[in-house]
């Protein structure tokens, strides 16, 4: 009896050893492998630095101030006093005169009102110097104090007068060839106008050409800066 019961304890172990063989043969599902380390994301490339800015060049120097032109300066060149031009006297405000009348387009409105007009007269008989208007001299031998030369300006004419120094009587008259010459210089436009005025306009250009080293009543000096011929 006890082998019997042997027999069917060595069975029932015999056959749960085979069950186990069997769940063993089924592979167990493995566990899920771990999800592998992300990968670096690569650095944005950089961007390219900007140049750096230049600096900035010097000032050039400033060029000489160039010398004063006479682009606007008309002159009329040496003309010989001609005696026959010269009117008869007239009396203005109590004062003979005898007047010389020159016809010059170049005198125009504005010259009148904002410009001036330099007058010079030269003696070449006797070699004397350049003298500018107005000048007393004895000329004519009409009055012992000489004859005074002047001149008024008006649009398109230039008139040179000439009296006794005493105001009166008949200052006689000169001219013709190899006697005296006369010469005019026109500057268009001064910036200061006082219209009819021109002696205003004349001490105007007198200190102007004394600030530059230039004496009016020199007419070499005068026809040296405005480079006249």
């Amino acid at each position: 009896m006890k082998t019997v019961k042997r027999i069917f304890m060595y069975t029932c172990m015999v056959a749960a050893m085979a069950l186990v063989a069997c769940d063993a043969e089924d592979g167990v599902d493995g566990a899920d492998g771990m999800d592998g380390i992300q990968g670096e994301m690569g650095l944005p490339g950089a961007d390219g630095q900007d140049g750096a800015d230049g600096q900035d060049g010097q000032d050039g120097q400033d060029g000489q101030d160039g010398q004063d032109g006479n682009a606007n300066v008309i002159s009329s060149g040496w003309i010989e006093f001609d005696s026959t031009v010269w009117s008869d006297v007239s009396s203005e405000f109590g004062v003979d005169y005898r007047n010389y009348p020159i016809v010059e387009p170049q005198i125009t409105q504005e010259v009148v009102d904002d410009g001036v007009v330099l007058v010079y007269s030269r003696f070449v008989i006797t070699g004397t110097q350049t003298y500018m208007l107005p000048f007393t001299e004895n000329i004519t031998g009409a009055d012992p104090d000489g004859q005074t030369i002047t001149f008024r300006i008006e649009v398109s004419d230039l008139t040179i007068k000439m009296r006794n120094f005493s105001g009166s009587g008949d200052p006689g008259t000169f001219g013709g060839p190899g006697i005296a010459e006369y010469r005019y210089i026109i500057i268009p436009s001064l910036g200061a106008t006082n219209p009819g005025n021109n002696q205003f306009h004349v001490d105007i250009v007198k200190q102007q050409l004394a600030n530059k080293g230039v004496d009016i009543n020199s007419y070499e000096e005068v026809a040296a800066f405005y480079n006249l011929k």
